[in-house]
């Protein structure tokens, strides 16, 4: 699968980096103007060109204006787009408007829609989700089945993997490790307004909880 991630340079670094691990991932990046509002907004041809065989494309571009052109121009039924900075619930109507546009509440909260090709996608990347391996009450391993595109969940389980290996754990693991996301640099507050910082925040926290409480269910 081809997956490119669209930037103007301020976020989408680690969401390549990620989704390289599990994909084919290129990044495009481009410059946005200072205008806070365009009459005529000129994206150059080689963004299309550097977008032309992907099949699913992430965009974390600020500028409202640049952002609907360019989902406009490369909107075609074939690829899945998946706009990652988008600014109000009006805004995110008409960009869902046109064919295979998705615009998460929050990044991190991505599910499968029952598309083969976007659920390949969000097979590994989206809301999380991992394995946890225990032997005598202790913590042998923890897989990441599923990663939030900004990198919060390896995160997440490379830290307590580290901290809790071979050594009995808690009913409090869950809790730990949705408080640890707090301690990764989130971008959700930064790139859309559709709520106030510190849900999002929260809400991000939640979802690494559950998927830790999920995975100890069993045991």
């Amino acid at each position: 699968m081809k997956v490119a991630v669209v930037t103007d340079g301020r976020y989408g670094e680690r969401s390549y980096k990620t989704i390289k691990k599990y994909f084919d991932c290129k990044i495009v990046k481009m410059k946005c103007p200072s205008e806070a509002f365009l009459d005529d907004v000129e994206i150059p041809n080689n963004v299309f060109k550097k977008l032309k065989d992907t099949e699913i494309i992430l965009i974390y571009i600020l500028h409202p204006d640049v952002i609907y052109e360019l989902v406009r121009r490369i909107s075609d039924g074939k690829k899945w787009i998946i706009v990652a900075s988008w600014d109000g619930k009006g805004f995110k109507k008409q960009l869902q408007a046109f064919k295979n546009v998705i615009c998460p509440d929050l990044m991190c909260n991505i599910r499968k829609i029952g598309d083969k090709t976007f659920d390949k996608f969000a097979s590994k990347i989206g809301k999380p989700k991992v394995e946890i391996k225990i032997k005598n009450g202790k913590l042998k391993d923890i897989k990441v089945l599923r990663t939030s595109p900004c990198g919060a969940t390896l995160f997440v389980a490379n830290y307590i993997k580290k901290k809790y290996i071979n050594k009995k754990i808690t009913k409090d693991l869950p809790r730990e490790a949705g408080f640890k996301v707090q301690h990764y640099p989130c971008m959700a507050p930064k790139i859309n307004i559709l709520v106030d910082n510190e849900c999002k925040k929260q809400f991000a926290s939640e979802l690494h909880k559950e998927a830790f409480e999920k995975a100890l269910k069993n045991f």
